[in-house]
């Protein structure tokens, strides 16, 4: 099961990425499909209807681009700038530990003001530094 948010952009027009001059020529239309932060431990989705405007600068290199919303799109990516940050602090929590090394509930406290909790203790035990070594 998941929350599905459907929206578009109504903005007028978007600003050229590589050269920065307004433009309001719609080239076309797409949907883009973004995971977020999940919300009340339901996967979020945004299915986000997105214009590709002509770039009208001759002296810019691209020909069209695609408009983004600032804080929820970047170009190509197909997760939250949220729910990124969310995952590299879990990455980095866990160091490279199999899932079950992290404390459960990953939206926590600890994800929150930036730490994750990690229990050494908690790890399977062929995770940890030196337990190979003494199993043989």
């Amino acid at each position: 099961m998941a929350l599905w948010i459907h929206a578009d952009i109504t903005a007028q027009g978007a600003s050229c990425p590589g050269c920065t001059c307004w433009s309001v020529r719609v080239h076309s239309r797409y949907q883009r499909r973004l995971s977020d932060a999940a919300v009340g431990g339901t996967e979020t989705l945004i299915c986000l209807r997105v214009r590709r405007f002509y770039c009208d600068n001759p002296d810019c290199a691209r020909a069209t681009f695609a408009e983004q919303v600032p804080g929820l799109t970047t170009a190509h990516a197909r997760r939250t700038p949220l729910l990124r940050s969310m995952l590299e602090r879990i990455a980095l929590a866990v160091g490279g530990r199999p899932g079950p090394a992290v404390d459960p509930p990953l939206v926590g406290d600890g994800i929150q003001d930036g730490s994750a909790a990690v229990d050494p203790g908690t790890a399977d035990a062929r995770t940890r530094p030196g337990d190979r070594a003494r199993r043989r």
